[in-house]
């Protein structure tokens, strides 16, 4: 998802979702924040129970939502008139509503495998992602995200045979193993000048690309 406006998708899944798995609910919705690092605001996206989506606002619970969001981990409230730890009942956010579970995301896994078509990425948006997977991609010259801060686990670039190279200015952190081989006309040097750049926590392992004279 690169912006807001690709939300539709989203949203339809998890109503769809919702009403496979035979789960009753008053509202349900999407809080969206303007960005991961430091959050300032965030738009509600929500479903009622008539299961219409309605237009997006500014969300009314922000500091709710920014406290919820820094834990990391999912928050049940199982009876919010016996214990209401955020107020959210007596501000009225939730004035008729008894449990609250609240799931913080900010990422998945960014993978384009086998691509014979596609020669650029359009992602502006993307910060963070949970891990990186490029692999066996005969068109796709540049591996471009310019907003990339943090990958949060696995950087796999393998066998994409007309790779050159990286533009990923912003990045700073691969959170796990830095895996990149088998890419015809990149250099090792280019793999590890990127690499040299960010923080690694895992293993390095840069080998057998073929742009190496």
């Amino acid at each position: 998802m690169t912006g807001t406006g690709e939300l539709t998708g989203l949203l339809v899944a998890l109503r769809a979702s919702l009403e496979v798995l035979g789960i009753r609910f008053e509202a349900c919705g999407l809080n969206v924040l303007n960005d991961i690092e430091n959050p300032t605001s965030s738009v509600a996206y929500n479903l009622d129970k008539e299961a219409e989506w309605s237009r997006p606002v500014v969300s009314s619970r922000i500091e709710v939502i920014l406290e919820l969001c820094q834990r990391g981990e999912s928050i049940y409230r199982r009876d919010l008139a016996q214990d209401d730890p955020f107020d959210e009942r007596q501000s009225g956010a939730y004035r008729d509503i008894r449990s609250v579970l609240d799931i913080p995301f900010s990422h998945g896994t960014f993978a384009l495998s086998n691509n014979s078509d596609m020669t650029s990425i359009d992602a502006p948006l993307l910060q963070s992602v949970g891990a990186v997977g490029l692999a066996g991609n005969s068109v796709y010259a540049t591996f471009a995200l310019p907003s990339l801060q943090v990958v949060n686990g696995l950087f796999q670039v393998r066998q994409n045979p007309v790779l050159t190279g990286f533009d990923l200015p912003a990045l700073t952190l691969v959170d796990g193993d830095f895996d990149v081989q088998g890419n015809a006309l990149m250099s090792d040097a280019t793999a590890e000048a990127l690499a040299a750049s960010i923080t690694v926590t895992g293993v390095l392992l840069i080998q057998d690309n073929g742009a190496n004279l």
